[in-house]
């Protein structure tokens, strides 16, 4: 029974989003990475269409990281254009082990690896949507940020109980290896821990913005004057049942800066460069 995604971004039906991971698997081809045999990209696409021909023929955890495998690398293949294109050996790799790995998140920090590039290259891929510069670099990324590249280290808390650790690790990170940074934290696990039947998207989002784990480490952040900001992201994705009975899957995307202007004309100019990136996005956010 065909299900579909829910409004809040825009409806993405179960064959757009079949249809975008052929799409990113052919353009993946395009510029010859090296795709593994039974890829992770390609069980997603297999798990989406097997869930629109039989909703329960799937289990709904199982479909979830499918949605967000399928939508995402999407996002990332398109950071690319068109055409051909010269890589980096480190890009290439990365996009390599990004196709591989297991379907679900894994407690196996190798396995989880996958996982946290696809997350770094989503990133990327959305600011360059949003025409801000990217370097796949270290410490994760960089970013042009105010006239400076400034580092963006990566991390993804799969509970509410990690997210102060995390932050922590990151902001270690950008202060060992670049002069300035934001911290990138992906609220995927967050998200899904918020969700409970009967509340609706923009409730279950400020569940997640206010949650006691992610403003304490904003305070922390507060106080290192070379960390410039938080960027929290992450997809969202529940089952409802709609009116005629049939299965129905929601999808959220969360995005949301946290800048830390340490001066006034800094949370001025942060302030400026979200409203230039939100502009910028709307005009290249068609999926």
């Amino acid at each position: 029974m065909p299900w579909t995604t829910g409004p809040d971004l825009g409806i993405i039906s179960a064959s757009g989003i079949a249809d975008g991971a052929r799409r990113a698997l052919e353009r993946f081809r395009e510029l010859r990475i090296p795709i593994p045999d039974n890829s992770r990209l390609e069980r997603a696409l297999t798990i989406v269409e097997t869930a629109n021909r039989d909703a329960s023929s799937v289990s709904r955890d199982r479909l979830a990281e499918a949605i967000r495998t399928a939508y995402e690398m999407r996002w990332i293949s398109r950071a690319f254009g068109t055409g051909d294109k010269k890589l980096s050996e480190r890009l290439v790799n990365a996009l390599a082990c990004m196709l591989s790995g297991p379907d679900t998140e894994s407690d196996d920090e190798a396995k989880l690896k996958p996982r946290s590039l696809q997350f770094e290259l989503y990133i990327a891929a959305l600011l360059t949507a949003g025409r801000v510069p990217v370097r796949y670099e270290e410490p994760d990324l960089l970013m042009e940020y105010l006239g400076e590249w400034v580092g963006i280290a990566v991390k993804l808390p799969r509970s509410a109980r990690k997210v102060p650790r995390r932050i922590r690790d990151a902001a270690d990170q950008i202060e060992n290896r670049t002069p300035r940074g934001m911290v990138a934290l992906n609220v995927d696990g967050l998200l899904d821990e918020a969700t409970r039947e009967g509340d609706d998207w923009t409730e279950i989002a400020r569940q997640v913005d206010q949650l006691p784990e992610l403003r304490d480490g904003l305070a922390e952040l507060s106080k290192r004057p070379r960390i410039r900001g938080l960027l929290a992201l992450g997809t969202g994705v529940r089952w409802l049942n709609g009116s005629d009975g049939r299965p129905r899957l929601e999808k959220l995307d969360f995005f949301k800066w946290h800048f830390l202007g340490h001066s006034d004309s800094e949370k001025q100019a942060s302030e400026q460069f979200d409203s230039t990136f939100r502009a910028a996005f709307a005009k290249n956010a068609s999926y």
